[in-house]
């Protein structure tokens, strides 16, 4: 397979000029097209940017696998931010570490996994880098925003301001900070690129012979 200079973002933009009404994403009882996923992170990604998430910024995500994790993660990448996923987290000095360890300036969090509410942990947590916070399938603590009026900023913000940010990402950025298990040692994180992703996406495609129809 030739290996093609794209972003995530891009890859996501191409596919949608091409196959606009396929069904992109099924998630939570409900369905995307290519289409509507590109413009509901286009939304995303221009209230990301209003609230001074943009090129190079660590953003980390510590959310359950919801739509609004995957909108917000493409959104993130759309826009260059570096998507830190906090999964794993389980107690508030795990979180404490990991934020401070991969620079997390913004976090995004969902209500917790098991008996792991993340909103508490969050609280707990020391971590005086941390400049912003917003609730993505929660209530938000006292002060931080929530995934409704992210959406709502994003529709002030000028198309120009989102067109800028998009063409400013490169394909060998950072994309994405993933921690490793820790099961047998102390979870490192890892550090991937667009290049590396899209082109992965690309040849899973092919090997799997997808086609449109599928």
């Amino acid at each position: 397979m030739e290996l093609r200079e794209l972003t995530v973002g891009g890859l996501l933009a191409q596919t949608s000029a091409r196959f606009p009404a396929r069904t992109a994403m099924i998630a939570g009882g409900a369905a995307w097209t290519y289409e509507q996923l590109e413009r509901d992170t286009d939304g995303l990604a221009a209230g990301l940017l209003s609230a001074s998430v943009g090129r190079g910024t660590h953003l980390g995500i510590w959310a359950e696998d919801r739509p609004e994790t995957i909108l917000a993660l493409l959104a993130a990448l759309k826009i260059g931010a570096v998507a830190v996923m906090l999964g794993a987290c389980r107690t508030a000095s795990e979180l404490q570490n990991r934020v401070s360890e991969s620079d997390v300036t913004h976090l995004l969090y969902g209500s917790g996994i098991g008996d792991t509410r993340f909103p508490e942990l969050l609280t707990e947590a020391a971590a005086p880098r941390l400049r912003w916070s917003a609730a993505l399938t929660c209530e938000a603590r006292p002060g931080d925003g929530n995934f409704r009026q992210l959406r709502e900023a994003g529709r002030q913000l000028s198309p120009l301001q989102l067109r800028r940010a998009k063409a400013a990402v490169r394909p060998g950025d950072t994309d994405m900070i993933l921690f490793t298990s820790g099961s047998t040692d102390t979870p490192r994180g890892v550090v991937t690129t667009h290049f590396a992703r899209a082109n992965l996406a690309v040849s899973q495609a092919e090997l799997l012979r997808a086609i449109p129809d599928d």
